[in-house]
């Protein structure tokens, strides 16, 4: 059993009436000391401090992951072929199953099972947490290659996203066949990890021993800190923002201070489209009023004309084909034409198109694609999945 040390992460109890109140949104206060001034939450990333560290089940550690409630984690050392459930409080391992194979590179939960990648197989492997099974294999991108370096994976909730360091290339591919949908360079020289939040990207890079966030549109590089346990590998980003990191130097699974913030969810689903695949949506900017620099973006879809639509009641059913996401009142953004497969639109937060749609500090709204297809299977339009945001001063 690992042992776990506390290192600053804060716990807010309820203030007593009559007191000033804080407000705290995904472990961040967003308002000052007096309980009224907002702060700005257009903030550089976290300290990259480490919240806490459990030491790992077996060293050299490799690929992490997080399924809402406990880390995953796999192992670099020869003799541990087992993928490992570790409670993140006591970082007791809770459960071992068999891994596919050895040299656990990535691993990824997708909601239901874990994705698995041994870093010399070339192929990706989707698991039973259970007891290990093998439920779907998958080429990787060096699927083929004499001498295979897969890393990191993460789900954003339709596709794997994937590191390759002797390709030095992140790469977004389809969970069906392998087929990869997008690629862009690595920001490092050794990519190892990664971890997706809300339309951006965690990546590690063991060589470097960065840590940086990437736009997941068109891979910039946002903002980057050293990574504090020292050659970074596996990533996986928590329930709120920070980030879970196997660090090969001490031997240890870190719990970094990101501050990215629980305030984008993808939800839902969406069909294939005409470009044979399932377009989802993210979002770039800040979710602050402040600010006011939201921009959506659906991917892929269609070059043709499409919207964006918003409202406060999800749902999941039959949209002619196509998936509807949202239902009650929905206010619909001005349409935009795709190109290059991305469907763009800025969310002017001060000019709702009604009253009624108007966002304020602390609210959450749903937002989803709507897009024609004339080439598609059902020849008129489709939709992609929904995002939730809660906006913040």
């Amino acid at each position: 059993m690992g042992s776990r040390t506390w290192l600053g992460l804060a716990a807010l109890a309820p203030l007593a009436a009559g007191q000033d109140a804080e407000i705290w949104i995904g472990g961040r206060r967003v308002n000052d000391a007096s309980g009224d001034a907002p702060l700005s939450l257009s903030l550089p990333l976290g300290s990259c401090g480490i919240a806490a560290t459990c030491s790992a089940p077996m060293a050299p550690p490799g690929g992490v992951a997080w399924d809402g409630t406990h880390v995953w984690a796999g192992s670099f050392a020869a003799g541990d072929v087992r993928l490992h459930r570790i409670d993140p409080l006591t970082c007791a391992v809770e459960r071992s199953i068999p891994a596919p194979d050895r040299f656990i590179g990535g691993l990824a939960w997708d909601g239901e099972a874990l994705w698995c990648l041994p870093e010399q197989t070339g192929q990706i492997f989707r698991v039973d947490p259970t007891d290990g099974t093998v439920l779907h294999v998958i080429p990787a991108p060096s699927v083929g290659a004499s001498d295979p370096n897969g890393s990191g994976l993460a789900w954003d909730g339709a596709f794997l996203w994937h590191a390759d360091y002797s390709l030095d290339q992140i790469f977004r591919l389809d969970p069906l066949d392998g087929r990869v949908v997008q690629a862009f360079p690595a920001p490092g020289t050794r990519p190892a990890g990664v971890g997706y939040s809300g339309g951006r990207l965690v990546v590690a890079d063991a060589l470097t021993g960065e840590i940086f966030v990437m736009d997941a549109m068109d891979g910039a590089v946002i903002e980057s800190c050293p990574a504090p346990g020292g050659q970074p590998w596996g990533l996986a980003v928590d329930g709120q923002g920070d980030a879970w990191n196997a660090s090969s130097s001490t031997a240890s699974i870190l719990l970094v201070d990101l501050d990215l913030g629980p305030f984008y969810r993808n939800y839902c689903s969406s069909t294939p489209n005409s470009t044979g695949f399932a377009a989802t949506i993210a979002a770039r900017g800040d979710p602050s009023m402040t600010v006011n620099d939201l921009e959506l973006d659906a991917f892929p879809v269609p070059n043709q004309r499409g919207l964006f639509y918003y409202g406060q009641t999800q749902t999941e059913a039959p949209f002619d084909g196509a998936i509807r996401c949202l239902g009650g009142r929905v206010f619909r953004l001005p349409q935009a034409m795709a190109r290059a497969q991305h469907l763009a639109q800025r969310v002017d937060l001060a000019r709702p198109p009604a009253r009624e749609g108007l966002i304020t500090v602390g609210s959450t709204w749903s937002f989803q694609a709507w897009f024609l297809d004339p080439a598609g299977r059902f020849g008129r339009f489709n939709t992609s999945d929904g995002l939730e945001i809660t906006f913040v001063p």
